[in-house]
Parts: C-alpha cells; sequence; structure tokens
C-alpha cells in the first residue's frame, strides 16, 4: 500500500507557537493574581457598619470596587480565549481522537508540561520533575 503524502507544518514552529502562547497564558494569569489581589483590598476597606436598622456602607466605597471587579472579569475572559486558542491549536477538532488526550500532561519543553481541561477554560503548568 503507498502512503498519502499529507502536508504537515513544520513542527519547530508550532512548538514555539505553543510554548510563546504557554508563556502569554501565564502572563495573563499573573495579571489576574495581581487584579484579584487588589480586588480583595478593595472589598476589604469596603467593610459595612452594623446598625440597629441594617448595615450601610460608603457609596464611595462600593462604586471603587466595580473597575477591578471589571478588571477581573474582562482578564479572565481574555484567560480563558488564550486557552481555547491554544487548545485549537494543539487539538485536531476530531471529538473522536481529542478525547484521547484529554486530561493528559503534554510536554511543551524541555522542564515543562501543560494539562487543559476537558472544557478548555482552565491550563496547568507544571515542572516535568513535580509530574
Amino acid at each position: 500500500m503507498k502512503r498519502m503524502k499529507i502536508y504537515q507544518p513544520d513542527r519547530s514552529i508550532l512548538q514555539l507557537q505553543v510554548q510563546g502562547m504557554v508563556r502569554g497564558i501565564q502572563h495573563i494569569r499573573q495579571q489576574m493574581d495581581d487584579i484579584q489581589r487588589e480586588l480583595d483590598f478593595v472589598v476589604e476597606n469596603a467593610k459595612k457598619q452594623s446598625f440597629a436598622k441594617g448595615d450601610i456602607v460608603a457609596m464611595d466605597k462600593l462604586l471603587a470596587i466595580r473597575p477591578y471587579a471589571d478588571a477581573l472579569a474582562r482578564k479572565e475572559n481574555e484567560y480563558e480565549c488564550a486557552i481555547g486558542e491554544l487548545s485549537t491549536l494543539l487539538y485536531t477538532g476530531n471529538m473522536f481522537i481529542d478525547q484521547n488526550y484529554y486530561d493528559t500532561w503534554i510536554q511543551t519543553g524541555p522542564e515543562q508540561a501543560i494539562r487543559i481541561d476537558y472544557c478548555p477554560t482552565r491550563l496547568e503548568i507544571i515542572s516535568l520533575d513535580n509530574i
């Protein structure tokens, strides 16, 4: 039987692209963590005070929460989109093939592996020493 010749993109270019995407996702995750710390601080400063007829919070303190919550929501969306793009690059799109590789660590470099959730909204990154 004669094998068909199928175009295959340069794997080294794809590997570099995947590694770059993983670094970008790590950067977005760090930004999310930074925003979350700031949001926690702002929420802590917007504590309610209790009175006989109910709790009260200063309006300016409550309004200060919104920009951080909105920024975090945008970063979370950016994070999920980036993971979706990485998933699209790595997997074939054929469920019968791809299901064999969900929840499997994928080595992306000499010392690093990643795992994408079945529903690609979360990415785990680990050192190969820790697998």
